[in-house]
């Protein structure tokens, strides 16, 4: 159970004791917030964030999906029952025929479309060609439940699929022009309760 403390319309200030190490604050007999040994947490409020930020860039050729050094955050959730909010914008570009990048939770793929007969899954992909001026953002916002208390790790993987260059944070041929750029992108995490 738990201590709880309601301010009742009625009865005033009530107080309930009980030896769980729990505290319910209540009005009117409805859960406003909660303090136990994970600290303080309200319905509705994010119990813990997580945040990485990379400048630098990554190139792959692989023709199968690689981590992106540096794009990965973890977080280790309060409760199994709650879950985490990702968000963010990857900047990617392509060389070649064909580039994607998806986001995952530890070893699992999320965000990403049903694979099916070749086609496979991603949250994003290019096809460009050889335009080596080309760049796009790739939004992240997805609601996981990993239904666990451990540490999970959310990251990129990148893919230069058939052939071609996948980088991240730069344009697609990256040669040292006044008309190319270097980027930068982002992961937040956010914990809630259900």
């Amino acid at each position: 159970m738990a201590v709880i403390i309601n301010a009742s319309t009625s009865t005033g200030l009530v107080q309930s004791a009980d030896t769980s190490g729990i505290i319910q604050f209540q009005s009117n007999g409805s859960t406003k917030a909660t303090l136990n040994s994970s600290g303080f947490s309200y319905p509705g409020g994010a119990l813990q964030s997580a945040f990485v930020y990379k400048q630098d860039t990554f190139v792959t050729t692989s023709t199968s999906y690689v981590d992106v050094t540096g794009l990965s955050v973890s977080i280790t959730p309060k409760s199994a029952s709650n879950y985490i909010v990702v968000l963010g914008a990857v900047i990617v570009s392509n060389v070649g025929d064909m580039g994607a990048v998806r986001l995952v939770r530890d070893s699992t793929p999320i965000q990403v479309g049903t694979a099916q007969s070749l086609r496979y899954s991603a949250t994003h992909d290019m096809r460009v060609g050889y335009d080596s001026a080309v760049s796009e953002s790739v939004t992240l916002a997805y609601r996981d439940s990993p239904g666990t208390t451990s540490p999970v790790t959310y990251k990129i993987q990148a893919g230069a699929f058939v052939s071609g260059t996948v980088r991240i944070n730069a344009s697609g041929g990256d040669e040292d022009q006044t008309n190319r750029g270097r980027f930068a992108s982002t992961i937040l995490l956010l914990e809630f309760a259900p």
